[in-house]
């Protein structure tokens, strides 16, 4: 990019040559830059200053000159060695689009540079020191332009003791003049909280994309026509391309860059991190101007790492909305008074607008009502269709208050999911769907409870079964109660589960700001919720179900049997959550003790001081349970129970690694790398149906596949950073790094034929 930058340069220098030499001579002033230098005193700080003044109509180049153009430079010396001063923030640049679509930044006018003095240095300058100055300005041709002078400081007063050429430097302005252009330099502020900057992987090699998203901008400036916000720094070793704003339905400004990486020009040299993380964090600077019109300020955001897989998301996401024409730029003083854009292309935007926010809230709406499917919460589920059967002869305005009291603890349960996760994004800490599940005691928590509510169904204590009417002497109050708490356990065993387009929405969800996290996941809990808005909004489709009889007392035996499997598996991924066995036996013990008070109290003894004893035990070893110090790993472990699980299938796994994948890639071998979890169903279904057949031992042993596992069943921060950074919120996540180096994300469902074709032949 540095190569095509200076190509561009000389291209444009020739042309202007050959421009200058048909052009009437009159049309080029003798003087196209006049110049001076000044001592200014503010307060206890002392700069110098250099002057510059544009003939009209032509201008110079700011610290990031754009497509083409050359830097104003200036430099201080006293007798051969630099002075080291310190160079104030320059004034805000504008934007110019020259001939040739070619961008520049720059000024026209007056301005002036400052550079402060240090207080060892002030004394010095009553020394004669040298500056030097170069610039290029421009017109319809371009004349590049120097100065050279002998300068030195005599009772606070700057003079010039020699000049080359001498009759440019024609600037000398007072106290007043200078105090006014240095009150028009840009502050530095904070980043803009509003300001969403994100960075990914682009298609093209050393090609990274950046996304900005920028909400209410058309509320706080309705007439903003696209008049630049940022225009970059010098930011090495990125290359910024021509940014490009687009509007939406709503008042939000969204734009796109595309930045080339020049590592390779940097000393030493920087290679473009395959793993998608920066050996340390690399600045972002920008001159930001507020689409309100408030003076222009510098701003910087520092990133570490850019995301890798979700391009495609994005891309089409981007594809709906409306494009918005550049525009030269507002200087500082300027205000964006311009028409608004035009009221049918506002219309066309809405429409493209509405349609991309359509799209993410069918995905998730579409994985949430998927989700009724899973292996996960079908036990809870079909709870709460034996509680609808009871309720099939009730009058439909009881039937919607059982359903909406079970739908309000669904969607409660996926506010609070999204909510924990704004604040994991906020803290800077990684979040995935279903990461409560990698706490131990959040696992014995939900072991127990599923376990109880087993006993229910056997009929050792009565209860109030989740969408019930009533059992015992329970009120019916209290099954209002339990469809809500029916809905909260819906939601907590349903995170274990993927589905089709679910990590889609939720892995854009993590991208995006607060209100956006939040809207979508509860835009699954709706999706969730939809069977049974259908069964209140319809109440003639109870009839599709079977009629009440004795056969539901055999139905809840049988539903007993799955929330008992759904306990013995917890059980299982408790016991992977742990180190050595004894966290397990104590859960065992535990449930045991659980499983006798109730059967002590159901046939043995009903006298309160008795049970109280009685049930003292399970709750006894519960809290030790809680309070024992449960040592889980932070890294991936070689010695993975799930690891020599898989390896005992006949398949030779290798943990997963960072390391691993760059020593593959230098190799030149073909990876298969399967994210996973013990607690991950979705993740048990893809092994049982495509990784573990003997087709896909064949095709591994064919293509030399070497195998790659990432065990995500313990909280691992690394595992969890690097699948946010490429394209996935959580597990099952699949990938395939061809011996070319190059990544391909699979999702969270694979067939045999997609592995096989991202490989390649």
């Amino acid at each position: 990019m540095v190569m095509s930058t200076i190509w561009t340069l000389v291209l444009s220098v020739l042309i202007s040559m050959g421009l200058a030499l048909g052009q009437d001579q009159k049309s080029v002033p003798e003087i196209p830059v006049k110049v001076g230098a000044s001592f200014f005193q503010i307060g206890s700080d002392h700069f110098l200053v250099a002057h510059f003044e544009n003939f009209p109509g032509w201008h110079t180049y700011w610290h990031n000159p754009g497509d083409a153009g050359l830097p104003t430079k200036i430099a201080f010396s006293q007798q051969g060695k630099a002075l080291l001063l310190t160079e104030q923030e320059r004034i805000a640049p504008k934007k110019y689009i020259e001939e040739g679509d070619l961008w520049a930044y720059g000024h026209e006018g007056a301005y002036s540079i400052f550079f402060k003095i240090p207080s060892d240095t002030a004394r010095a300058l009553e020394t004669p020191f040298a500056v030097k100055a170069s610039w290029l300005a421009c017109k319809h041709i371009c004349i590049p332009g120097h100065w050279e002078a002998d300068l030195q400081l005599a009772q606070s007063k700057l003079e010039i003791v020699k000049s080359s050429p001498e009759n440019i430097a024609q600037i000398d302005l007072s106290s007043e003049e200078m105090q006014a252009r240095f009150a028009m330099l840009p502050k530095v502020a904070p980043w803009p909280p509003s300001l969403d900057l994100t960075l990914h992987e682009g298609t093209k090699e050393k090609e990274l994309i950046l996304f900005l998203n920028f909400p209410r901008v058309y509320e706080m400036a309705p007439n903003y026509i696209g008049k630049p916000l940022l225009i970059p720094f010098p930011n090495a070793p990125f290359n910024f391309g021509h940014d490009q704003w687009y509007r939406g339905k709503g008042p939000d400004l969204f734009g796109k860059t595309v930045l080339e990486w020049d590592g390779q020009y940097q000393d030493p040299p920087l290679a473009l991190p395959t793993n998608g993380r920066f050996a340390k964090a690399l600045s972002l600077k920008f001159i930001f101007y507020p689409p309100t019109g408030e003076a222009p300020v510098v701003i910087e955001k520092m990133v570490d790492h850019f995301q890798k897989g979700q391009l495609k998301e994005l891309d089409s996401f981007y594809a709906l909305l409306h494009k918005i024409p550049q525009v030269h730029a507002a200087s500082a003083a300027e205000d964006q008074k311009d028409a608004a854009i035009p009221p049918q292309d506002e219309a066309s935007a809405s429409d493209e607008g509405e349609q991309g926010l359509l799209w993410i809230v069918l995905l998730a709406i579409l994985g949430g009502f998927i989700l009724n499917f899973m292996p996960c919460v079908l036990p809870v589920i079909s709870l709460k269709l034996f509680g609808l059967l009871k309720h099939s002869a009730d009058a439909p305005a009881k039937l919607w208050r059982h359903n909406m009291a079970y739908v309000f603890g669904i969607l409660i349960s996926f506010l609070a999911l999204g909510l924990l996760a704004v604040f994991f994004k906020i803290s800077g800490q990684t979040v995935g769907w279903g990461l409560q599940l990698q706490s131990p005691r959040f696992v014995a928590i939900m072991c127990i409870l599923l376990f109880v509510l087993t006993l229910n169904l056997y009929g050792l204590f009565e209860f109030m079964v989740p969408g019930g009417k009533i059992l015992g002497n329970v009120s019916i109050k209290e099954g209002f109660i339990g469809d809500f708490l029916s809905g909260i356990l819906a939601t907590v065993l349903s995170t274990p589960c993927s589905a089709p387009f679910l990590g889609t929405a939720i892995t854009f969800a993590f991208t995006r700001g607060p209100l956006e996290i939040i809207f979508i996941f509860l835009s699954v809990g709706l999706g969730f919720s939809v069977p049974f808005f259908i069964t209140s909004i319809f109440p003639g489709s109870m009839k599709l179900l079977p009629k009440p009889g004795h056969w539901m007392e055999h139905l809840k035996k049988f539903l007993g049997l799955t929330l008992l499997l759904t306990a013995v598996w917890l059980l299982d991924v408790f016991q992977a959550l742990t180190d050595g066995t004894l966290p397990t036996t104590k859960l065992a013990i535990t449930l045991t003790l659980t499983f006798f008070a109730f059967y002590f109290q159901k046939n043995i003894s009903k006298k309160f001081l008795w049970r109280a004893l009685i049930f003292a035990m399970p709750l006894l070893a519960f809290t030790h349970l809680l309070l024992w110090p449960n040592s889980t790993s932070s890294s991936v472990t070689p010695s993975s129970g799930l690891l020599t699980e898989k390896q005992a299938q006949g398949l030779n796994w290798i943990p997963w690694s960072e390391a691993e994948m760059e020593k593959a890639r230098e190799l030149k071998e073909n990876v298969f790398i399967d994210f996973t979890a013990q607690w991950c169903f979705t993740c048990k279904a893809n092994e049982q149906f495509v990784i573990e057949t003997e087709a896909f031992k064949q095709m591994a042993a064919e293509k030399k596949l070497k195998l790659l596992l990432a065990d995500w069943t313990k909280r691992d921060e690394i595992i969890g950073k690097w699948l946010l950074s490429h394209g996935a919120a959580g597990v099952p996540a699949y990938y395939v790094q061809r011996s070319d180096g190059q990544l391909k994300f699979l999702g969270e469902t694979i067939t045999l034929e997609e592995i096989t074709d991202a490989i390649g032949p």
